[in-house]
């Protein structure tokens, strides 16, 4: 093989390496701005439904179904199916659920969406209870 040939062989795999590398560039950028855009979209969706679930965690607690204080633990995880007191549906089991204790006793036990909980402490917040 001629030096020649070899040259250009050479310029044109670099050539088709500098090109690929352009596109991974470019399909990470465009995977990064889609996931921005679906990042920005569920909060969007979060925004609409969130003063509807704080309504429901403030009659949960006026109707006593969540306590007016906080709690002392909290955990999360898979969901054990269990009905959501703020929202009062069932948790799916490929759901994650948060679960809370009061005063460390096992009987004062509640299990409830992620959302349900965060809708939860804002009501506790921003209530007049102690």
């Amino acid at each position: 093989m001629s030096p020649a040939l070899v040259a250009a062989i050479c310029e044109r795999h670099f050539h088709l390496e500098a090109q690929a590398l352009g596109l991974q560039r470019r399909a990470s950028r465009a995977i990064k701005v889609a996931r921005a855009c679906r990042r920005a979209n569920q909060a969007r969706v979060w925004k609409s439904a969130m003063p509807g679930l704080m309504q429901c965690a403030r009659v949960a607690i006026v109707e006593g179904r969540m306590p007016d204080r906080r709690q002392t633990h909290t955990w999360g995880g898979l969901s054990a199916g269990l009905p959501c007191p703020v929202c009062e549906k069932t948790i799916a089991d490929d759901d994650v659920e948060v679960e809370m204790e009061f005063d460390g006793r096992a009987h004062l036990h509640y299990h409830l969406h992620f959302r349900c909980f965060t809708a939860w402490e804002v009501a506790l917040k921003r209530s007049p209870h102690p």
